[in-house]
């Protein structure tokens, strides 16, 4: 089943250097996956970009950001082809709750359950003796 991706983000963290002002240095961001029942999960990441790793001769002044150019930034290492495994891992998040939604799977906690007895071990206790 197709899933369409809509990306935003929730705050940023800026920080100065020595050489520049402005350096967005971490990032918090939500992506939500929807397939084509309309039925929606959502990821909350947060991704950083460490000030060190930031090229002057390639640097973007923080009142010339976009919102666009912040997403892209982050899209390129959640879906990095160094590390596929975070994708992976933020499309199984979204992927469980939309099979949560869909199915209607509840967490059941012991205490609810037809067999409960009043304890967390509901078979019969052996005696336990200390080694």
């Amino acid at each position: 089943m197709a899933r369409t991706y809509e990306w935003s983000i929730k705050r940023i963290t800026k920080s100065d250097s020595s050489e520049l002002n402005g350096v967005i240095v971490g990032t918090q961001w939500k992506v939500v996956g929807t397939d084509d029942d309309n039925i929606s999960g959502q990821f909350d990441g947060a991704t950083p970009f460490p000030i060190s790793n930031v090229n002057p001769d390639d640097f973007t002044p923080y009142e010339e950001l976009t919102e666009e150019l912040v997403l892209g930034w982050i899209k390129g290492i959640a879906s990095s082809s160094l590390d596929p495994s975070y994708w992976q891992h933020i499309d199984g998040q979204i992927s469980k709750q939309i099979n949560k939604e869909r199915y209607s799977i509840t967490d059941v906690p012991v205490d609810m359950t037809p067999w409960y007895t009043g304890s967390v071990f509901p078979y019969p206790s052996a005696s336990i003796q200390p080694v």
